[in-house]
């Protein structure tokens, strides 16, 4: 049925991505209570059973919407899995209305703790909304011999999306969405190590060569709409995994750091996520050339507001792509794509 809307999350069993699921699934209620089913989301997650319980937490919190809960299996680390992906996605639905590419990793090790109280003390908003004391693995490849933050954060998707729109699941109307970062620093990409395989901060490059990336193509041309957004600053399944009991006290700094008149601090992914319905109903093919964040008031009213993006300079585009595209070509043949 042409009036049938799909909606694909990638990251979706916590976190950020669930918190999309969710505010789609607040809006696309039924006018009338007999319409009938039109919409389908469809979530992506590494395991069965994650999936299958995020379906069901997401049916436990709206039980009347008459929305299909679907899920595919992908791994963005691993080329076959985003490969089977997109050839399953192709198989079970006629298109895709909007894509949002959340999933993504962020390898932390640990804290300069010392670093961080001073920053904190000396300017607590600068300090928790850019952070520069946390530790990151360094040189840490996935199972396809490729930066595996470099993967999972940008590549991966980057491949996905490209296929789905060589099967022809992609269209004109088509919304992708990637998710951006306040952090995406220009100082953090290396052109000589765009898989940051020997940086420091392998998850502010992938970010930063993200919008580079995402102005590059759009520069140059897409037969769909996409659009780079962030959720400002909330306490992810990353930070709690990373932080244990002590998520509690940077969810309270956090607060804090609205009190003081921080617009990015959303604190959670409900509200972080306000930005990604935004972009759903409310978006228009100019908005492509802005990054656009979640926001809130010093109370917590949720807002969208335009972001900074530090220069991008014609040649780091000309590189981006023509390093993205070479890796594209490079791994459909691995895998045997015709």
């Amino acid at each position: 049925m042409s009036f049938r809307k799909y909606a694909l999350i990638t990251g979706s069993n916590s976190g950020l991505g669930f918190g999309i699921a969710a505010r789609l699934l607040e809006f696309y209620k039924p006018r009338i209570e007999d319409e009938p089913e039109t919409f389908t989301i469809v979530l992506t997650c590494r395991s069965r059973a994650k999936a299958e319980d995020a379906c069901k937490r997401l049916k436990e919190l709206f039980p009347e919407r008459k929305i299909r809960l679907e899920y595919v299996l992908l791994d963005l680390s691993d080329m076959e899995s985003v490969e089977a992906a997109a050839l399953e996605i192709k198989s079970r639905y006629p298109k895709l209305d909007y894509v949002y590419l959340n999933a993504g990793t962020w390898d932390l090790q640990g804290i300069h703790w010392i670093q961080a109280i001073f920053a904190t003390l000396m300017n607590p908003v600068k300090a928790l909304t850019y952070p520069t004391y946390y530790k990151e693995a360094m040189g840490r490849t996935s199972k396809d011999s490729m930066g595996y933050i470099f993967q999972s954060n940008v590549f991966g998707h980057y491949y996905l999306k490209t296929r789905l729109n060589e099967l022809r699941v992609l269209g004109s109307s088509t919304k992708i969405v990637l998710t951006g970062s306040l952090v995406a620093k220009k100082e953090s990409l290396n052109f000589d190590d765009i898989q940051c395989l020997h940086g420091e901060r392998p998850y502010q490059s992938s970010k930063r060569l993200l919008d580079i990336l995402h102005f590059a193509e759009i520069e140059s041309g897409l037969p769909y709409q996409q659009y780079v957004v962030h959720p400002g600053l909330c306490t992810t399944n990353m930070y709690e995994t990373f932080l244990g009991f002590i998520v509690v006290f940077a969810k309270l700094a956090f607060w804090f750091c609205r009190l003081l008149g921080s617009p990015w601090h959303t604190v959670s992914p409900y509200i972080a996520a306000f930005s990604y319905l935004w972009i759903a109903i409310h978006s228009h093919k100019e908005d492509e050339n802005i990054k656009w964040g979640s926001a809130t008031t010093m109370f917590g009213k949720e807002k969208i507001l335009p972001t900074s993006v530090e220069l991008v300079l014609p040649s780091d585009k000309e590189k981006c792509m023509t390093y993205m595209q070479n890796l594209y070509r490079e791994w459909k043949h691995k895998l045997n794509v015709r």
